[in-house]
């Protein structure tokens, strides 16, 4: 499971950091930053011990005002 601060590598070779993590539903998502800070943000979906990018923009849409809320 991951935890905010923890540093993952995903499958473009970009080390990225967990920022936020949110349950919607009955799934966790994590909003990830490239470990430059710059370069790359993502929001993924925890499934089955890997993650998958989000790319539904009513979900995005959710998930960034629940990330801003927090």
């Amino acid at each position: 499971m991951l935890d905010i601060g923890d540093l993952v590598t995903l499958s473009n070779n970009n080390e990225y950091i967990v920022v936020k993590k949110i349950l919607l539903g009955e799934k966790d998502y994590v909003f990830l930053i490239t470990k430059d800070g710059i370069s790359d943000v993502m929001i993924c979906k925890i499934q089955n011990d890997s993650l998958e990018m989000v790319k539904d923009e009513n979900i995005i849409n959710i998930l960034l005002e629940k990330f801003r809320n927090e």
